[in-house]
Order: structure tokens, then sequence, then C-alpha cells
């Protein structure tokens, strides 16, 4: 059983509620005794939203609908920067 099942969750929102507790230890300065510059930190977002994001963008520079970009990329015809 992974992290996430354990915990009732998907990956997705596991993945970001880690992040977000890895954010919120990071403004201390410090992460798993490292430091961290916390202007760094970026958001609190799972994988899955950053590739919902991604599509989305692509579909307006294409002009198109964001169903016909993941159909797109499917079939290998555009990639996503």
């Amino acid at each position: 059983m992974s992290h996430a099942e354990d915990a009732g969750l998907t990956l997705n929102p596991f993945g970001a509620n880690v992040w977000t507790g890895a954010r919120e230890t990071a403004k201390s300065g410090s992460l798993y005794g490292q430091p961290v510059a916390v202007k760094n930190l970026g958001d609190s977002k799972g994988l899955a939203d950053y590739f919902t994001d991604l599509v989305n963008e692509k579909a307006l520079q294409m002009n198109i609908s964001s169903q016909e970009v993941e159909r797109l990329l499917s079939e290998g015809r555009v990639i996503l920067p």
C-alpha cells in the first residue's frame, strides 16, 4: 500500500499535501536540515495539476480544446514545454 492509500487519498491530492507541508516547513529557512531560499518555493500543486496547466496553456496557444490537445499528445503529434 502506498502512503497516499494509507492516507485515504489518490496520488494527486496526496502529492499536493506533501508539497504544501514541505513549503510550510521550508518557510523557516530550512528543510531536512538544508537551507532553503523562501522566494523559490513555488506553488502547492500536485503533478496532475501542473500537467493540466500545461495542457490548458497549449490549448490556448493552438486555439483548440484541452481535450484535443490530450488526443494529439496521445498520438505523439504535439509536445508540452
